[in-house]
């Protein structure tokens, strides 16, 4: 797949599997926006990794779980970019606890917040269809 100046946005992309989309998507000279909620050091860190290896990249800041700074989030992104291409939603809650001490509401909760997460990074995107008729979107969510 030629990914040659495709703008991707990859939320909670400042450290682990996300920043390694991100530096996979690098290496194919895509441009990336790096999307953290907090960890503005490692974002910056990434950043400067994917520039090392001679792609484009921002990092744009944005809690995905509100829905508010998820479209703060994709209209900066329009505003740089004019464009998005490739949307991977990394981002995911959990509340890790010993496997025996979790109930059944700790999974429904769990799985509601990270619906609704997903929820509303795909659907701007999908309001902006005209704009970006050949987006592709992907979870880690499912």
């Amino acid at each position: 797949m030629d990914l040659k100046d495709k703008v991707v946005l990859i939320t909670d992309s400042s450290s682990g599997i996300g920043k390694a989309a991100s530096l996979a998507f690098a290496k194919e000279d895509a441009k990336i926006v790096v999307n953290y909620r907090e960890n503005k050091a490692g974002a910056e860190e990434t950043v400067a990794e994917i520039k090392k290896l001679g792609s484009e990249a921002i990092a744009l800041q944005a809690d995905v779980a509100d829905p508010n700074q998820v479209k703060k989030l994709f209209s900066e992104t329009f505003k740089i970019y004019g464009t998005l291409d490739i949307l991977i939603n990394n981002a995911g809650l959990a509340k890790p606890k010993p496997f025996l001490e979790i109930t059944a509401k700790d999974l429904v909760d769990e799985f509601q917040e990270n619906f609704f997460l997903t929820v509303y990074c795909l659907c701007p995107p999908y309001t902006c269809k005209c704009c970006c008729p050949g987006l592709y979107s992907y979870s880690v969510l499912g």
